[in-house]
């Protein structure tokens, strides 16, 4: 099972395993939750990740003042919710 798996990963490498693992469950879970097609899918995580990465820059960059990055996060939220409102809105 799993646990065999993990055992034959060498330690330096079991962090990005577990990284890996994480986000391919994240990406299954959200996919699931979402019901989206392959098609929206294909669409949906490309946008997903940009936003994401953009979204941990800004927090990188505001970390001493919790009220700009919260400023600064809600403007990347503005930035994409067009972007993900034509993927995930189904006629």
């Amino acid at each position: 099972g799993d646990v065999d798996i993990i055992e034959q990963v060498p330690p330096a490498d079991l962090e990005k395993f577990n990284k890996n693992n994480i986000e391919a469950l994240k990406v299954a879970y959200i996919t699931r939750q979402l019901n989206l097609t392959p098609e929206e899918a294909q669409k949906f995580w490309p946008v997903h990740n940009m936003y994401f990465e953009e979204l941990k820059k800004t927090r990188r960059e505001n970390l001493d003042n919790e009220l700009v990055f919260e400023e600064k996060a809600l403007n990347v939220r503005k930035k994409y919710n067009s972007d993900f409102r034509k993927i995930l809105m189904r006629n």
